[in-house]
């Protein structure tokens, strides 16, 4: 109702219908809704207004409407002082109603009375964030933004309006950061949107796959780096998002399983082999039951437990990814560690040649090799031209251009004259 209002809805010929019971009150859905369409048309209407190259209309943003979009990095505008106090104020009223909330919850009273009062309680407390995030949205300086290229959102949270200025499509964002990695290397940025990609999305998940479980085998074995890379992402959690709720928001998930389901061979790597060792190292000495985790991790040396935060944030580093893209904290920290991916893979028949046209396969040698080398291959069936291939390329430490990290990556780069790589389509 805070969306339409109930002055509107009356005014619209909404008749309201009062349970004599729980004196809830009850609004005919079919004109809810038809208001509800009004206001948000008429909010669209005041937006196109503004310029942007679009304006999307959603009444609720799931998460596959997120997703296509991205937010711009945002600046705000000083707070007035009216705002302030109108922040202050719900805030202040969120404050209670949250109070209220606990208060009820560690009472003792009827079940089913107490759960619809925290259900109502709980209502009211999201409505006043999504007040007070609407506030703070209002504030974002738009005077930088390229209307021609970005739009808004218009949409409801909690039952309050909320317009997002300065939206990017997905697709955009991609194209963006493409033309942003091209001007890094010395490329052409058109044509590095416009060229397809070099390897399939399943070859790319593959390959990223290794690249991710080698990062992960030398952060086990560099407590600083690792150390590091947690504090970032700390850092990251406290001072780039803005979470309501726990005061401590950490989400740690092992990653190990997409590793084994992506990479070729997985478990035969020596990325892999080297993390089993470490976790079934860890896993004799470190208790299982939580309570005695706690109490035993309190009476260690400081430095068995830093070991052990080392171990499990490197079990953490996801870098699988389907499509290229440019990961500047992974460059840095692969420089961190010295870290070389053909220390921990090598190029072979069955984890990348079949996979992609003779005619990659020839350019490979003769990156790796030479032209003279690669001449052969063309009049090659597939099958030959793959055996022959890994045999010119043993021991040469060439790496596909997602596997290469930071210095690895720029030397490539340089190497090839700041050209974006070859476009050659995968098999």
């Amino acid at each position: 109702m805070k969306l339409i209002g109930l002055d509107r809805y009356k005014a619209s010929g909404g008749a309201v219908r009062t349970d004599l019971f729980t004196e809830e009150e009850f609004l005919e859905a079919g004109l809810v809704d038809l208001i509800t369409a009004e206001v948000l048309a008429e909010a669209t209407a005041r937006v196109q207004s503004e310029g942007w190259n679009f304006v999307e209309v959603f009444e609720t943003m799931g998460y596959e409407e997120s997703q296509r979009f991205q937010e711009p990095p945002t600046k705000y505008l000083p707070e007035t002082v009216a705002v302030r106090r109108e922040r202050e104020a719900l805030e202040a009223q969120l404050d209670a109603a949250e109070n209220r909330y606990n208060e009820l919850a560690d009472s003792e009273g009827d079940d089913s009375e107490v759960a619809e009062k925290l259900e109502a309680i709980d209502s009211e407390c999201n409505t006043l964030r999504a007040q007070i995030d609407a506030l703070q949205s209002a504030r974002i300086d738009t005077s930088g933004y390229d209307k021609s290229t970005l739009g808004a959102i218009v949409t409801t949270e909690s039952g309050v309006l909320k317009i997002k200025r300065g939206m990017m499509t997905a697709k955009e964002a991609k194209s963006q950061a493409q033309r942003q990695s091209a001007v890094k290397r010395g490329a052409d940025p058109a044509q590095a949107v416009q060229s397809g990609p070099e390897f399939s999305e399943k070859l790319m998940a593959d390959l990223t796959s290794h690249r991710t479980a080698a990062m992960q085998a030398a952060l086990t074995t560099n407590i600083p780096v690792a150390l590091a890379v947690l504090a970032d992402h700390l850092c990251s959690e406290i001072f780039d998002a803005g979470h309501f709720g726990s005061f401590v928001k950490i989400d740690l998930k092992e990653s190990g399983y997409d590793l084994e389901r992506n990479g070729t061979a997985m478990a035969e790597s020596a990325a892999a082999r080297h993390l089993a060792q470490q976790r079934d190292a860890w896993k004799t000495v470190v208790p299982s039951s939580g309570a005695e985790r706690l109490a035993w991790l309190l009476n260690q040396p400081q430095e068995s437990v830093l070991a052990l935060i080392a171990f499990c944030t490197a079990s953490s580093v996801d870098l699988i990814a389907r499509r290229a893209e440019a990961n500047e904290r992974a460059d840095a920290v692969a420089d961190a560690l010295k870290l070389d991916v053909a220390d921990f893979w090598s190029v072979g028949v069955e984890n990348f040649l079949t996979h992609v046209s003779k005619a990659k396969i020839a350019a490979v040698v003769t990156e790796a090799r030479d032209a003279q080398a690669a001449a052969p291959l063309g009049a090659m069936k597939k099958a030959e031209a793959c055996a022959k291939a890994a045999e010119l390329l043993a021991g040469t430490r060439w790496l596909p251009a997602p596997m290469r990290l930071g210095t690895a990556a720029r030397s490539a780069d340089a190497a090839n004259g700041g050209n974006a790589p070859s476009s050659a389509n995968a098999a």
